[in-house]
């Protein structure tokens, strides 16, 4: 269902709309004995409302909520929501400068519970919310140029729960997975050139920053020995708002674009990334189940390199698009999970991982049909 209407003619708006499932409706009409104690559904609503202002600026105000759950024969259970919002503002500024800022919230709620089996029943339930600030200015300050700086500042945080026993039979004990605080901030700048009619440049500089705040407590390991539970010496404790351990760096943009033709174009860019939040996936149970992570004094930022190169061309009077790019991507200090580990029970997660390199490469072919009876798509993936 979705609704949209005009609040006061030419000045403001309206949307809502909502979306369910009948799925259970279709299991509560399944035989199979596999089925019973079974559940599945979703449903989420997202509502709008947007003003036009003097001078002709705009403000927007979004939310959205969302909620999953599902039941496996009476073994698992699960549940998912989401809650999402935002406030934006944009205006023109003198001359050809425009200002857009906005400020964000959300946050992700998962629960599980295990009873496949009664003595190690288990269920846990961890949240990650995040508040951020944006403002981005950008412009045409001369001839042929796209001007664009600005920056942002998003506060994490990560309550990963408790583990507890579910049910009279387990035998477990309650784990403490504790929580994580991180602000992440940075500043950018970047200009769109065209270099010639047929040569356009684009380049940006990101310069990203990272604190990795308490409360915590952080354990201390025997020098240059392996993160394992037998080489804590020491725990240190810090208090809220307490900066634990500092990242920062630069992430690089760069693309060219060059037309041979009207209808024939290369494309080639690079890109460096750097990544503080982190989703470790526990493969291990009969539904995976997911953990996020920051990075912290043992876990450092995974940095990433990439260079991508494409050729695209149109056929039969554009009727016909074609395209093929290929990639290479370049990693450090990624993230990967010791032999055996299982992360459904372990709260330090610096003994489970190690970090390392990795290296990828890729190529997609793609074409597209546009106009006709018949139009379409069809892409390949190496």
């Amino acid at each position: 269902l979705l609704v949209e209407t005009p609040i006061q003619k030419n000045k403001s708006s309206f949307i809502f709309s909502t979306r369910s499932t009948y799925s259970d409706w279709i299991l509560d009409r399944l035989e199979d004995a596999e089925t019973l104690n079974r559940e599945a559904n979703f449903y989420d609503l997202m509502g709008g409302l947007h003003f036009l202002g003097k001078n002709n600026s705009t403000t927007e105000i979004f939310g959205y909520y969302s909620k999953d759950k599902f039941n496996l024969a009476g073994t698992n259970a699960y549940r998912y929501e989401n809650v999402g919002s935002s406030v934006s503002y944009n205006r023109p500024l003198s001359g050809s400068w425009n200002l857009k800022t906005s400020g964000v919230f959300s946050q992700y709620t998962n629960y599980q519970s295990n009873e496949v089996r009664a003595d190690r029943a288990f269920d846990h339930e961890f949240q990650v919310r995040s508040e951020e600030v944006k403002i981005n200015i950008s412009g045409y300050p001369w001839v042929g140029h796209k001007i664009g700086f600005g920056g942002n500042a998003i506060l994490h945080h990560l309550n990963q729960g408790t583990l507890n026993p579910f049910g009279a039979e387990s035998i477990l004990l309650p784990v403490d997975f504790g929580m994580e605080t991180g602000l992440e901030y940075a500043l950018h700048v970047s200009d769109e050139i065209s270099l010639t009619d047929q040569l356009n440049f684009y380049g940006g500089l990101r310069y990203s920053f990272f604190n990795y705040l308490g409360p915590n407590n952080v354990y201390v390991y025997i020098p240059d020995n392996p993160y394992e539970k037998e080489n804590v010496i020491d725990t240190l404790s810090y208090n809220s708002g307490k900066t634990i351990k500092n990242y920062s760096g630069p992430e690089i943009r760069i693309a060219f674009n060059y037309s041979l033709s009207n209808d024939f174009s290369i494309k080639w860019s690079y890109n460096r990334m750097r990544q503080y939040l982190f989703m470790l996936s526990n493969t291990t149970s009969i539904s995976p189940t997911d953990r996020w992570k920051l990075t912290d004094p043992f876990i450092t930022p995974p940095v990433s390199d990439q260079v991508s190169l494409g050729l695209y061309k149109n056929l039969f009077n554009s009727s016909v698009e074609t395209s093929m790019e290929v990639y290479y991507k370049k990693g450090r200090n990624i993230i990967e999970y010791k032999d055996g580990v299982d992360l459904t029970f372990a709260p330090d997660v610096e003994t489970l991982v190690l970090q390392g390199d990795q290296n990828a490469w890729g190529m997609e072919l793609f074409i597209r049909k546009n106009s006709g009876r018949l139009n379409g798509w069809l892409s390949y993936t190496y």
